[in-house]
């Protein structure tokens, strides 16, 4: 997409160089503006509250999309990719309405269908993307002229019809919750909860190697036999393989995460997850040297298992968020988590394609270092999360933060 929208300033000459670096401002300016979006918007909802704010999002990325349809230019994309980004502070947001609506018996179900979306996301987004330039991919297409100048219309085109339906849906459907305080009771609320501290940090170091692990399993896929990689350079294949782990990820969440819950409790659950996680991503060593039919399966459950071990520690750490703090700033605690959190993913994109660079052009000279170094460290941060999971949490966080502020009831009902 980027090559195409480069190709179109004759002033420039288009390398792969260049792709690259715009690439990376295109995502970049997207993940930047997101952080800042969900702790602002998360906040708004606890004064407003949650329905307004997610009527505003889904606002925003549908016509984000439209817009998208009928660009050229990546000036004009790269401002309405800004912009899609401030408009997608929904997450934390809906997580703190699951988290209202819902009694603690029932979290974990409703959790497990928000991991679903994920799943059934991973299916959408190749879909998708498959109908990208359909004149040179669909030769019943080729002689229409308007997608010859709009070659990806109809992926945002079905996007924006995505984001409609889920406006229509939010618009008759959800009823708002009550409103809190806002960022007013953040500090003296959540900064003085040791839990929610320790929560935190024990959701930026994994989240730090989440994102560590997703690129290192697509360089480690694409990086030569002869530097300790697979040898897969075919994007095809790898979307076959993300197409088949999106199986997995639609099953195991819905399935597994209200057992786990119910059983073991949020503690014990999240540390068998973070154990999940290191023994998935270490199957990648597995497909080394084996034919490719034998690769494929091993990396789509690979990556499938992963996927749903990560979602599920993801959605009981927004259970232990909620479980730390009064509702009253739920949506300014999972804001102002994401904004944390997000710096660790940045980090981690950084920091780890760095490491992997290293290994498999400098670090590849001494024994034991290839392309498979990087999930060595991958795994020691997944190993310091169970750590700071077993040693630091305390068993307050398995049942919901029952706090009452008096004198603020009292006057929200003057005021209603």
């Amino acid at each position: 997409m980027i090559e195409f929208y480069l190709s179109q300033d004759n002033s420039i000459k288009v390398t792969e160089g260049l792709i690259s670096e715009y690439s990376g401002y295109f995502e970049a300016v997207y993940r930047l503006s997101q952080v800042f979006a969900c702790f602002f918007w998360s906040t708004i909802s606890d004064s407003i509250g949650r329905v307004p704010v997610l009527i505003i999002g889904l606002s925003g990325q549908f016509i984000c999309s439209i817009f998208m349809c009928t660009c050229t230019n990546y000036n004009r994309a790269f401002i309405i990719r800004l912009f899609s980004g401030l408009m997608s502070g929904n997450s934390p947001v809906i997580k703190s309405l699951i988290s209202e609506v819902t009694l603690d018996s029932n979290i974990s179900n409703l959790y497990s269908y928000f991991a679903l979306g994920t799943g059934i996301s991973y299916i959408l987004g190749p879909a998708l993307s498959s109908l990208s330039s359909p004149t040179k991919n669909y030769e019943f297409m080729s002689q229409i002229s308007f997608f010859s100048n709009y070659p990806y219309f109809i992926p945002f085109f079905l996007q924006s019809l995505i984001f409609f339906i889920a406006l229509m849906s939010t618009l008759i459907f959800l009823r708002n919750t009550r409103k809190g305080r806002g960022a007013e009771g953040i500090k003296c609320t959540c900064i003085k909860e040791y839990n929610y501290i320790i929560i935190v940090v024990v959701y930026s170091v994994f989240a730090f190697a989440h994102m560590g692990s997703r690129l290192v399993f697509s360089l480690f896929c694409k990086t030569g036999i002869d530097k300790g990689g697979l040898g897969l350079a075919s994007e095809k294949i790898l979307s076959l393989i993300q197409g088949l782990s999106g199986i997995i990820i639609i099953l195991c969440p819905p399935i597994l995460m209200p057992i786990l819950k119910k059983k073991f409790g949020l503690i014990r659950s999240m540390t068998y997850l973070c154990i999940g996680s290191i023994i998935s991503i270490s199957l990648l060593m597995l497909a080394k040297g084996i034919n490719l039919y034998y690769q494929i399966c091993i990396l789509a459950v690979s990556y499938g298992l992963f996927n749903s071990t990560s979602l599920m520690f993801f959605s009981y750490i927004s259970i232990g968020l909620s479980n730390c703090v009064s509702q009253n700033v739920l949506g300014a605690a999972f804001g102002f988590s994401n904004i944390i959190v997000g710096n660790s993913r940045f980090g981690a994109n950084a920091v780890i394609g760095i490491v992997f660079s290293w290994s498999i052009e400098d670090g590849i000279k001494f024994s034991l270092i290839d392309a498979s170094f990087s999930i060595v460290i991958i795994s020691v941060m997944f190993i310091l999360t169970v750590l700071g999971i077993v040693c630091l949490l305390n068993s307050s966080i398995e049942k919901r933060k029952i706090e009452e502020d008096d004198k603020y009831s009292e006057l929200i009902n003057k005021k209603d």
